[in-house]
């Protein structure tokens, strides 16, 4: 993880883009669609919770502490799960269509901000967040 927060560092000095995203909602669920331009990159924030991604459109990689995975859904969509704290690297090759799918009754977005991402204040309070995880199937 301190391997992505370095990146994350030097990304800040980076001029920053802002990325098409649209919100849906559903009885007892919320997904993010994003959507990012092939040749752009991506430093997720950390969820508190677990939740799905789907790659719904084009070939990108991603790295977490659990490793690197290529998804290509050239072919149909690609999905995973994420567990709480996990903060995520996505580089698009192709233009990308990518959603996050979190458990919550929650419609407000100012609301949902504050109960679905952790504060970067509280990352020094989980540690046990840092280690590094080896072995388990890729996404």
């Amino acid at each position: 993880m301190s391997d992505i927060k370095s990146l994350q560092e030097e990304a800040r000095k980076l001029p920053q883009v802002a990325y098409r995203v649209e919100h849906h909602h559903s009885e007892g669920m919320y997904m993010r669609e994003f959507h990012m331009p092939a040749g752009h990159f991506v430093i997720g924030k950390e969820h508190n919770t677990r939740h799905l991604n789907m790659l719904a459109k084009g070939r990108c990689t991603v790295w977490t502490v659990q490793g690197r995975y290529d998804l290509d859904a050239s072919n149909g969509p690609k999905t995973f799960e994420s567990m709480a704290g996990v903060k995520k690297v996505v580089l698009a090759y192709t233009d990308i269509v990518w959603m996050t799918i979190h458990p919550t009754s929650e419609t407000d977005q100012d609301r949902l901000e504050g109960e679905l991402i952790r504060p970067v204040e509280q990352e020094d309070l989980f540690p046990e967040l840092e280690q590094d995880f080896f072995g388990g199937s890729q996404p």
